[in-house]
């Protein structure tokens, strides 16, 4: 599929980088983890729990939020995305000088560097880290399940770089409040804060 020029996915890499394995070798079993039936990863001071996993390019978080805890990320050396959905904690996000609250559903993109989640309310906030992130990469709840790395996936490649999310903070993909119309415009378009 070809992309127009103003199109960012227009610079990803025109193939998927390959890897090249022996066909007998087997494929890596896959992993159920119910974080609510695990000791969390993390507890903060109002009460919010935290489990992480991880899988070979990606570090979910899961956090079972309580009102007033802070998810806070000093330094985060990559991007990194917040899934939210009909359930979950509305949240202040405060990243690059900016602040935005998100109460309803989302997928927000939090540009590198220093940021925090705020909750707001209780319930879900699921986090999405790329395996650069060390810290919760090497302490996830099945790291040792990654000692040995799954030759089949192929290796987490960069990323072009942001255009104007990361000089203005966070993006947000939020879903439509009204269904779009013919020309499939709706009420509540991508954002940028």
């Amino acid at each position: 599929m070809s992309y127009t020029k103003d199109d960012i996915r227009s610079t990803l890499q025109a193939t998927a980088p390959t890897v090249e394995v022996d066909p007998s070798t087997p494929i890596k079993p896959s992993q159920w983890i119910e974080f609510l039936n695990l000791d969390p990863s993390q507890t903060l001071p109002h009460g919010s729990r935290v489990w992480n996993a991880r899988a070979s390019n990606l570090v979910v978080s899961y956090a079972g939020a309580r009102a007033g805890d802070v998810l806070e990320r000093p330094g985060q050396i990559d991007e990194y995305c917040v899934l939210q959905y009909s359930e979950s904690a509305r949240i202040r996000v405060v990243a690059s000088g900016e602040t935005a609250d998100v109460h309803e559903e989302a997928f927000v993109v939090v540009p590198p560097g220093d940021s925090r989640i705020e909750v707001l309310s209780d319930g879900p906030v699921i986090r999405l880290f790329s395996v650069r992130s060390d810290e919760l990469r090497d302490a996830a709840l099945n790291a040792d399940a990654y000692e040995v790395p799954d030759v089949r996936c192929a290796p987490l490649g960069e990323w072009p770089e942001p255009v104007g999310a990361s000089a203005c903070g966070c993006t947000a993909s939020r879903r439509p409040r009204s269904p779009p119309d013919a020309s499939g415009a709706s009420s509540a378009p991508r954002t940028s804060w």
